[in-house]
């Protein structure tokens, strides 16, 4: 009996181990959710030259010298005044590999942007409670013919006032904007797709240490699909790796392709990257030796707001992530466990 119930309580023992060490690896953070607080909506009155009817957007066939005014309704659907900023911008690619037109500073890379020869006719416009205000730009299309297309955005913001009367202390305001996409082209022609990397430098990437490689499309077409790879070596010695799936760039436009530093300090000295990008469009493979200077070195790790001091000698990237320590340790006591009990088995045969 009493070996019974000793063989009963190791058992035990070892199913509290096990479940400690699912709570250690699954654990999962708790989401919040944000809610729905836009006033008003949007839409594109689309015009008799709408090349492609299915889609929401102005999806423009224009001829080299013509001048068309499109329209976008804003619906007002509180009960309360509000005022929207309206903004024209070109489309441009952010670090998520994803196409954005909320930056109105985007560079594109051609003599006429849509922003060089469209206007808006007013940038705030008030809309009162259940009514519907329009709002209107005026395309000038360059005398020259382009190929390929002409990518940009309007996009639609409701202005919040910060002072709000009613909050008291600090106020958080959640920002929602609405975005209509506006591409022009003139023809169907089939253009040859083209990636260059032209620069690879230490930077910061969400204030926290990085290497920065910018990819640039040369062409006036959306590269789509895009499976990008990037591995930092100095010398012989890998050091860091990235990698990103489904990723879109905006045409003739740049975009940032971010090799995180986890938080390292970033160190001077001579590296090189290696970077694949691959689509159905195609493959474009790059091999580009860069100089982290210690002038380089002291900006970026005063700028992070975290560095994390590296004791060891060992690159940071082949260290055992902490949850494979935990598996490690949870293997281990697993084994000791069997081990005891099979020994203590052993023991009580060999007296009987």
């Amino acid at each position: 009996m009493t070996h019974h119930l000793r063989n009963i309580n190791i058992v035990r023992g070892f199913k509290w181990v096990f479940i400690l060490g699912r709570i250690l690896l699954f654990r999962a953070p708790n989401v919040a959710h944000a809610e729905d607080g836009v006033a008003f909506s949007v839409k594109a009155v689309i015009p008799k030259n709408q090349h492609d009817l299915n889609q929401s957007y102005f999806d423009l066939r224009v001829e080299p010298g013509q001048v068309q005014e499109v329209v976008t309704m804003i619906l007002n659907r509180s009960d309360k005044e509000i005022i929207v900023d309206v903004a024209l911008n070109d489309a441009s690619t952010n670090r998520n590999g994803v196409i954005i037109y909320d930056d109105p500073e985007a560079v594109v890379y051609r003599e006429d942007a849509l922003t060089d020869f469209a206007m808006l006719e007013q940038t705030e416009v008030t809309v009162q409670p259940g009514e519907t205000e329009s709002v209107f730009a005026t395309i000038s299309v360059p005398e020259e013919p382009f190929d390929g297309v002409v990518l940009g955005g309007l996009r639609f913001q409701e202005r919040r006032n910060v002072n709000d009367e009613e909050s008291e202390g600090v106020a958080i305001l959640n920002e929602y904007a609405y975005v209509i996409g506006l591409q022009l082209s003139q023809n169907d022609s089939e253009l040859e797709p083209l990636i260059e990397l032209t620069d690879v430098e230490p930077g910061l990437s969400n204030s926290r240490t990085a290497v920065i490689a910018t990819l640039k499309n040369m062409q006036p077409m959306i590269l789509r699909d895009l499976a990008i790879t990037a591995e930092v070596y100095e010398g012989d010695t890998l050091v860091k790796t990235a990698s990103m799936e489904e990723v879109r760039i905006a045409p003739e436009s740049s975009m940032d392709v971010v090799i995180n530093w986890e938080n390292y300090a970033i160190e001077a000295g001579d590296y090189s990257v290696e970077l694949t990008a691959s689509s159905e469009q195609g493959e474009w493979t790059f091999s580009e030796a860069f100089t982290i200077t210690e002038e380089e070195e002291e900006e970026a790790n005063e700028q992070a707001v975290v560095i994390v001091e590296n004791t060891s000698n060992q690159n940071p990237d082949n260290m055992m992530p902490l949850y494979f320590i935990i598996v490690g340790l949870f293997v281990v006591v697993s084994i000791m466990l069997i081990y005891i009990i099979k020994t203590r088995m052993k023991l009580k045969h060999e007296t009987q």
